[in-house]
């Protein structure tokens, strides 16, 4: 399937097929092995109502040089081999190309502040995509496959927002679901096991981090408490019908 859609995309293919049409260049292990794929699929034509059959084993071999693991009978993932024949192949061409030595920006932290503007939002992406992917690089792979993510986390007691702006090329979705649901939570706070008050059930979608969720079981427990209690004292064991959340 990872073959399958890298091979069907322009930006990578289109140069691929133009460097197999070098008369030199140098060997690379995944970079030579896609150069002789594309060859066989966009530079080859048909003979007498023929096709060439091409089998991909030196890209198989290209990743078993990532991960000797892979190919070794477990299950392997789509995603993660996409992902080490993006890895492989960018820092191929990048070799060729000799820009190694050209420093490739991925990640902008702002400072605590305000929300941006969808205005200034769309700045600091600009600015992000042009220092992740300079002139001087120009990788087809950054341009076709990277993205770009702005996160923000707003503080429940300052209202400050942390802001950050960071390159992606894999990221996983959550799968909206109303059956994705954490039950029966139970409290353990200054090692004493709270079972009572009864927590209601919590969305797993609407409170996807333990610490947001740990915030919102420690400000419900305070209600029934004479004292109050800080995150750092709460521990949650969430059990659902897949099993223990800890």
């Amino acid at each position: 399937t990872s073959i399958q859609i890298l091979s069907q995309t322009p930006y990578i293919t289109q140069y691929l097929a133009k460097r197999a049409k070098l008369k030199t260049h140098r060997y690379y292990p995944m970079l030579s092995a896609w150069t002789q794929l594309c060859n066989v699929i966009y530079n080859q034509s048909c003979r007498a109502g023929y096709y060439t059959t091409f089998k991909p084993t030196a890209i198989r071999n290209a990743l078993r040089d990532v991960d000797k693991d892979f190919g070794s009978g477990a299950q392997d993932d789509s995603a993660r081999s996409l992902g080490y024949m993006l890895q492989e192949l960018d820092k191929e061409i990048e070799q060729e190309i000799n820009q190694t030595d050209i420093e490739s920006r991925n990640r902008i932290e702002l400072q605590p502040g305000p929300a941006l503007s969808k205005s200034d939002v769309g700045k600091y992406v600009a600015r992000l995509r042009d220092e992740h992917n300079p002139p001087q690089i120009s990788s087809v792979l950054k341009k076709a496959f990277d993205g770009i993510k702005h996160e923000t986390t707003e503080c429940l007691e300052c209202n400050q927002v942390y802001q950050t702006f960071s390159v992606f090329r894999v990221i996983d979705l959550a799968v909206a679901s109303n059956q994705i649901i954490l039950k029966n939570i139970h409290v353990v706070c200054n090692d004493t096991y709270y079972s009572k008050p009864k927590f209601p059930e919590i969305s797993a979608l609407g409170h996807c981090s333990v610490d947001v969720l740990r915030y919102h079981a420690t400000e419900y427990l305070s209600q029934f408490m004479d004292k109050s209690i800080g995150d750092y004292d709460c521990d949650i064991v969430c059990v659902t019908s897949n099993g223990n959340i800890k």
